[in-house]
């Protein structure tokens, strides 16, 4: 059986394939792997593997490619990357340069990297959301696949459910096109006009050093967002920046009935 090493930044075999992890979104990448050792691969997580004899490594995201240093944001990086495994040049030096691949995801306000041009021509494919990167030669089009599984929900009344919530992470981003901005104001917004009817959850509020804001919504974390979302009446979904072509969830936000 041929393999296929995946590289997926901060992920590795206990996590990308673990079933019990939130919101179900390793499910994708579960499938990935069970359809393919169907059609005869071995998908791995690249974890402490090594790159020869492999049919293809696939790279998900760009934040562990390391290409030659043009500025002092490149230089930066790989002073930070001291240490850390170079998963790309050891494909390059095992012959692999025609059996890389890398799938853009993160958008530019989470992962500039990924859209750097540089970063582009280091692989001959390359998979992407973005419609105005495709061309069906170098770049082709993929969409992100969601879970074929739901779960069982309680039925609560809608008159006893709360106006709203939101469930995100506390982010920033110095992108012009970022959101995290425009979500903190209208976290603040409901917070003042609607306190007893709208609650936060998430990962990296009223932390100290990253945000001085008091959050008096906060509620804590939950697993999985369908613990939290039948108690409401609308889920307040903000996205990581606004007006990208192709992108999935380009609106600016969205206001989903739950």
């Amino acid at each position: 059986m041929e393999r296929i090493l995946l590289e997926v930044p901060g992920h590795g075999e206990d996590t990308l394939f673990n079933p019990d992890v939130r919101d179900a979104v390793t499910d994708p990448f579960i499938y990935l792997r069970d359809r393919l050792q169907e059609l005869g691969y071995a998908l791995e997580t690249a974890d402490d593997r090594g790159v020869e004899g492999c049919a293809r490594v696939w790279f998900w995201d760009a934040a562990g490619v390391y290409g030659p240093p043009y500025g002092l944001r490149d230089v930066a990086r790989l002073v930070k990357s001291i240490g850390r495994r170079r998963l790309y040049q050891e494909s390059i030096r095992a012959g692999l340069r025609d059996r890389i691949v890398l799938f853009l995801f993160e958008p530019p306000a989470v992962s500039r990297t990924n859209w750097d041009p540089r970063i582009h021509k280091l692989f001959p494919l390359v998979f992407t959301w973005n419609d105005s990167y495709v061309d069906e030669k170098k770049f082709h089009k993929f969409c992100w696949p969601l879970t074929g599984w739901f779960p069982d929900v309680p039925d609560i009344p809608y008159s006893d459910r709360k106006l709203l919530v939101n469930i995100s992470g506390n982010k920033f981003s110095s992108h012009p096109r970022e959101l995290y901005t425009a979500r903190r104001k209208t976290i603040k917004y409901f917070e003042q006009h609607y306190p007893e009817q709208f609650d936060l959850y998430g990962t990296g509020w009223n932390q100290p050093g990253i945000d001085r804001v008091h959050f008096s919504s906060y509620r804590g974390t939950v697993k999985h967002k369908w613990d939290a979302y039948p108690r409401y009446r609308f889920g307040l979904c903000y996205e990581n920046m606004c007006d990208e072509p192709g992108l999935y969830y380009g609106e600016a936000f969205r206001l989903h009935a739950c």
